[in-house]
């Protein structure tokens, strides 16, 4: 009996368009210097929190669950965009990113219970990872050796852009599938954070 292929999961959260804009215009900045950066479609941009990988279609219903059920005992997070960085350090860049600040601890809280919530799905191989989570969001790859030098002056020009706001209200499932003119994405299940405790929230701070 054949069996069926795998497809690549991840969970992640949706930007609003205001922030995919400001990425596009951070984007548009940097080409201006030709750095060797494979860049990442602003629509393909997210926030993402786990990649799963390669996973049997079967899965997908318990995941969903899995993730549907943390998501419903947080809170939306108010976030924003703020400041540049790379991926391993500035001498030998992989990956180009832009940061997150704002209500970034509870953040790694929902992060750590999806972790929990995953490692509880039967049969599902997850491994969390063992680096702390630091939630960014992907501009562009390296294509080659990028020089460090001017590349840090570019980000220096760039640190001060302007904080657009991002309120995290739910959480996706989403497919990827690599195509030779790039990754598309689809969401597969939307998983909405509780709006019941936001006045507890409000109430406690």
């Amino acid at each position: 009996m054949k069996m069926a292929a795998t497809i690549r999961i991840f969970i992640a959260a949706d930007l609003p368009e205001s922030v995919r804009e400001e990425l596009a215009r951070i984007q548009a900045e940097l080409r201006t210097d030709k750095f060797k950066f494979r860049w990442v479609k602003p629509e393909n941009i997210h926030l993402t929190l786990i990649f799963l990988g390669d996973v049997d279609p079967g899965m997908i219903k318990s995941i969903s669950g899995a993730v549907a059920d943390t998501a419903r005992c947080h809170v939306p997070i108010r976030l924003a965009i703020q400041g540049l960085g790379v991926f391993p350090g500035i001498r030998r860049t992989r990956i180009i990113w832009v940061g997150i600040t704002g209500e970034v601890k509870i953040l790694r809280e929902l992060k750590s219970s999806l972790d929990r919530s995953l490692l509880k799905v039967n049969g599902l191989k997850f491994k969390p990872e063992r680096r702390s989570f630091r939630a960014h969001l992907t501009l562009g790859r390296a294509k080659g050796r990028i020089e460090g030098r001017k590349l840090a002056a570019a980000m220096n020009r760039l640190q001060e852009v302007p904080s657009a706001p991002l309120t995290i209200d739910a959480i996706h499932v989403f497919k990827s599938d690599l195509r030779a003119g790039g990754a598309i994405y689809t969401k597969l299940y939307n998983c909405i954070l509780s709006r019941e405790n936001v006045s507890r929230r409000g109430a406690e701070m």
